[in-house]
């Protein structure tokens, strides 16, 4: 049976462990920089020697609390009407008035 013993498989872990998952997480949160899922695979890939998908690696982040979404150009609450209306005065001064040949 000594002859079937399993040898270490050559190459990268299969999985990104728990200590993976936290210098990522710490990596990530020291930044001013926004990262994708796939950045933060390619990095377990550079620095941490583990080959993860970036779904796996946005499970684990999502899991550990940490989420992003699309940033969203939306002011919060009503619009002011005289905003409104000073806003689309100035836009009709600066649009091309008929052409004069």
């Amino acid at each position: 049976m000594a002859a079937l013993v399993d040898r270490p498989r050559c190459g990268p872990p299969l999985t990104a462990t728990v200590e993976d998952i936290a210098a990522l997480i710490a990596e990530i949160t020291t930044g001013t920089v926004t990262w994708t899922a796939a950045e933060g695979a390619t990095w377990l890939v550079e620095y941490r020697n583990v080959r993860i998908g970036p779904e796996q690696v946005r499970r684990r982040l999502n899991a550990a609390g940490i989420v992003w979404g699309r940033t969203r150009g939306v002011p919060a609450g009503k619009r002011d009407a005289t905003a409104r209306t000073r806003a689309r005065a100035e836009l009709m001064a600066f649009q091309k008035g008929p052409r004069t040949a």
